[in-house]
């Protein structure tokens, strides 16, 4: 068993990876600020993780063997609007921690994002040179950098995932179905492409390259690339839900305060070969949710 530390454990990630993680018997210290986390047999705290002292001072009295850092501010217009909180939280938070775990030798789990291109390439490998669209994107890519210049071992996770939300925060999924099951129209962007994955896939398999020692960056996400107009079709027809409220259109009709790059696609091949097995397809990942019961504790192996 093994002791671990979970940022952002309130969140979407943060809970469903301190869930797996209590499945599979580790003690894990759940991290987190506005909204309390219970989760039964698992210890929390509440933090203000840009006060450096109090960080500091939480994992030096955890002990971590890992940290899972997935706190994170992800909202891409709210990181326009306020760089310097995009980049204290983004990119020195997550500095402090590699350097806090190359100092203490625990492994940093860390998540960043597909969000780091221009958007002219579909389906790019690890090894493609970032060159970031938004302000969200560069404080990602300039974290990347620096926790591995910090902790050489850290495996970082780039990923777009969805799933069942927290009660405080719908996710993409919990948005679409409220929509469509209240009759209200949705834009659907034909033009930004991307490779959705299940949170249960990911953490799946962000557990099985953690078990295989990988670190660097590895490419987390599903094997389709799709449109965000295609993927909200299907992810009605899973659900019977009506399509006639799906509305085509281009992202330039969204009214985004930030650019967004038009093709988010990552290669999973290096993952596909590093653990032997293909990532899921749209329709994989989207039956996750088709059945309630399905859990993360459930679905990892």
């Amino acid at each position: 068993m093994s002791k671990w530390v979970v940022t952002g454990a309130s969140g979407l990630l943060g809970h469903h990876m301190c869930m797996l993680l209590k499945a599979k018997g580790h003690e894990v210290v759940a991290l987190h600020h506005s909204h309390p986390v219970e989760i039964d047999d698992i210890q929390t705290q509440e933090i203000d993780l840009m006060d450096t002292q109090a960080l500091l001072e939480c994992l030096s009295t955890s002990r971590p063997d890992y940290i899972f850092h997935a706190a994170a501010q992800t909202n891409v217009d709210a990181c326009e609007e306020n760089p310097e909180k995009a980049y204290a939280y983004n990119t020195e938070l997550s500095h402090r921690i590699a350097m806090f775990c190359q100092q203490h030798n625990a492994k940093m789990i860390y998540i960043t994002t597909d969000q780091l291109w221009q958007g002219n390439r579909a389906s790019v490998t690890e090894d493609e040179p970032v060159s970031p669209v938004n302000i969200y994107g560069k404080s990602k890519a300039d974290s990347e950098k620096q926790v591995l210049a910090a902790c050489p071992e850290t495996l970082i996770i780039r990923t777009n995932f969805f799933g069942v939300g927290r009660p405080w925060r719908k996710s993409f999924s919990d948005w679409l179905l409220d929509e469509l099951k209240n009759g209200r129209a949705i834009k659907g962007f034909d033009d930004i492409y991307y490779t959705p994955i299940a949170i249960d896939y990911l953490l799946r398999h962000i557990y099985a390259l953690i078990e295989a020692n990988a670190a660097e960056i590895f490419h987390v996400a599903g094997r389709e690339r799709i449109s965000k107009y295609d993927f909200i079709m299907q992810f009605a027809a899973a659900f019977n839900l009506p399509t006639d409220l799906i509305q085509k259109c281009s992202s330039e009709s969204g009214n985004l305060k930030a650019q967004r790059p038009k093709d988010m696609s990552l290669s999973v091949a290096k993952v596909e070969s590093v653990l032997g097995c293909p990532m899921p397809t749209i329709a994989e990942s989207i039956s996750t949710l088709l059945n309630p019961l399905q859990t993360t504790t459930t679905k990892v192996a």
